[in-house]
């Protein structure tokens, strides 16, 4: 059983990979080819991500390990599994799985990989070198044998992509990350990979942050966006003291300043200062992020909303139509303020909003500014609450959606089932208006915590190997991956023991000087600079570029 931990949103998944044709285990037993599983819905919950995800992890893992099957039936996607603990759970031989609604491909593998175990008659509990359970606590799993089937699983779900990784990092760092059993499962599960995956070896990583500090000051960051060249950042000055009885008397009011600031000097190239009523509801202003220019969003208290596009130079506000639509309240912080295509913006309403108009998600015209269809809202509705969440634009019309959920793990019931880990998990998304929404093949960077994308293959993500090892100095590092090809970069510094890392606030893509697009990342609290908010340029050398 794998505990409740990743569970990215329901989107359309990108179709599975042909499975490769091998020797049936368990011939003559009456076990079922992979090509014979079905995807059960028994609680009527399943969506097309579902169907995709599950398709996607049987795909890779019949691929990956050259079998036509591993005596499971099938896969049954599930409202929850025991009581809402857990995200997937293997039931033995001759028994369909079952993964919850939203899980990510790596579940399925995972629970694939109890079930090769099993048919394999149990060698993760045979092995001369036992495998690293250090991670797995005790009170989750009392036994040896569970914690050693659940490390495992932990490892074999990872793919072989995500093993080499690992090597790779153990390579350039000059650590003992490497367990016997990692080449052990890359040599006898996953047969059918090459034996060294990262070929072109490791890249270099180069983040130079650049302090925004002096644009903020002591100011909350109340929002930020980018355009075509620009990156906007939205701050609140605090507010004038209120009337000591009356913490919203109407006099009191909060001082905006509006700053576009260009990323490759970092210098400011408009501001706009304005004030606002603590009474009149000012947390509904938003930024609403845009490959030619940002928008920014006021929504009044008669339920209608003034829109301006922001002038990227001098940071000036054009007056568009007023929008006849409730958007409602500031929506969580981390969903940010939206996003704009062509002369669409599709923005997430408020609590208050969204309960009235049973919707979470709006579309809404710049000429008309009336709500209106289109097709990336299917999948943003689908999604639920997540506590790591932004959505921004990219070239070409182009979506990136970055989702993600913190997750405590509790302690199973009784069962064959193992699995548990812990920590925030999400994924990455990008809707092309030709294809619709297609989920980033985490596999190139370990299925580790993403964080951003360019739109162009390459992934950024964390790299966290915690749950496999011990207490090492080098328990995360960025990583950036290629979904595509065989190429990863880490930071020189990557092997330098850390207490923290910045927390990636957004991802931005824009025009380059020389043209062409360039990818960004705007950091929040960078130890490495001392700054509180920096911007940095992702710069990928080496490894084919």
């Amino acid at each position: 059983m794998r505990a409740r931990s990743r569970r990215p949103p329901p989107m359309a998944a990108p179709g599975p990979r042909p499975a490769v044709a091998a020797l049936v285990l368990g011939a003559g037993c009456g076990c079922p080819d992979f090509s014979e599983m079905q995807i059960g819905d028994p609680d009527e919950v399943s969506t097309a991500w579902d169907q995709g995800t599950v398709a996607q992890g049987i795909a890779d893992f019949s691929a990956w390990t050259g079998l036509d099957g591993v005596c499971v039936t099938g896969v049954d996607v599930r409202a929850e599994i025991n009581g809402g603990l857990a995200m997937g759970r293997y039931y033995g031989p001759n028994n369909a799985i079952e993964v919850i609604s939203g899980a990510e491909p790596s579940t399925t593998v995972h629970e694939l990989c109890h079930a090769w175990d099993r048919e394999h008659d149990l060698p993760s509990m045979k092995m001369p070198e036992k495998l690293p359970v250090d991670r797995i606590t005790a009170a989750l799993y009392p036994t040896r044998e569970a914690q050693e089937r659940e490390a495992f699983a932990r490892l074999c779900e990872r793919g072989p992509r995500g093993l080499d990784l690992l090597r790779a990092v153990e390579e350039r760092c000059g650590l003992a990350l490497e367990h016997p059993a990692q080449s052990w499962v890359l040599d006898e599960v996953f047969t059918e990979t090459a034996p060294n995956m990262v070929s072109e070896g490791l890249g270099r990583l180069r983040l130079d942050p650049l302090s925004l500090d002096g644009h903020v000051g002591d100011a909350a960051l109340f929002g930020m966006a980018s355009g075509r060249s620009t990156v906007v950042l939205l701050t609140r000055d605090a507010a004038d003291p209120p009337a000591a009885d009356d913490p919203l008397d109407p006099r009191a009011s909060f001082t905006y300043r509006l700053t576009t600031v260009d990323p490759w000097t970092g210098l400011r190239r408009g501001e706009r200062v304005f004030s606002a009523d603590a009474g009149t509801s000012p947390s509904t202003l938003r930024l609403v992020d845009g490959t030619e220019a940002p928008l920014l969003l006021y929504r009044q208290n008669n339920g209608q909303t003034l829109a301006f596009r922001v002038v990227e130079q001098t940071g000036a506000l054009v007056q568009l139509p007023t929008w006849w639509v409730d958007i409602g309240g500031q929506p969580t912080e981390a969903e940010g303020g939206g996003v704009l295509v062509g002369d669409v913006a599709l923005v997430p309403l408020g609590a208050d909003a969204a309960e009235a108009q049973g919707q979470r998600w709006v579309a809404v015209s710049l000429r008309t500014g009336r709500a209106v269809e289109h097709p990336a809202l299917d999948g943003l509705e689908d999604s639920g609450p997540a506590e790591d969440l932004y959505i921004g634009a990219l070239p070409d019309g182009r979506i990136l959606r970055r989702f993600g959920r913190w997750q405590v793990p509790h302690a199973p019931a009784p069962t064959e089932a193992v699995g548990a880990i812990s920590g925030v998990d999400a994924s990455l998304a990008i809707w092309d208006p030709a294809e619709g929404w297609a989920v980033q093949d985490l596999d190139a960077v370990d299925a580790s915590r993403p964080l951003a994308a360019d739109g162009e293959g390459h992934l950024l993500a964390i790299f966290d190997h915690s749950d496999l090892v011990g207490d090492y100095d080098l328990l995360e590092t960025l990583v950036v991956g290629h979904a595509a090809r065989p190429r990863w970069w880490m930071e020189e510094q990557a092997c330098a023991s850390r207490t923290a890392w910045p927390r990636v606030l957004r991802s931005f893509v824009v025009e380059a000087p020389e043209g062409g697009w360039s990818w960004w990342v705007l950091l929040y609290e960078d130890a490495s600079s001392g700054a509180r908010l920096s911007l940095s340029r992702v710069e990928l050398e080496g490894a084919g570029g």
